[in-house]
């Protein structure tokens, strides 16, 4: 082997380890979104740490698309935190 990374390493790089494995890269907490008086999301808590890999599911209109906008700034919480 010419030790090149495959499969999901190519794809996501080395997994981190040590401190920077811990790292929490990305927190909501009781996070919520409203638009024109109506609530598309309530109470989100979410923390992420280098090198996950999340998936998230849900009925049309659960409010999937709201927290990935929130997730890439597109959009700020009306509600709770993010850090």
């Amino acid at each position: 082997m010419d030790g090149s990374a495959t499969g999901v390493e190519a794809v996501l790089g080395a997994r981190p380890t040590g401190a920077a494995r811990d790292e929490q890269l990305l927190v909501l907490h009781d996070a919520g979104q409203s638009f024109d008086g109506v609530q598309v999301l309530r109470g989100v808590d979410l923390t992420s740490r280098a090198g996950e890999v999340r998936g998230m599911l849900g009925q049309t209109g659960s409010g999937k698309s709201t927290l990935i906008k929130i997730l890439a700034g597109y959009n700020h919480p009306t509600e709770g935190s993010e850090l």
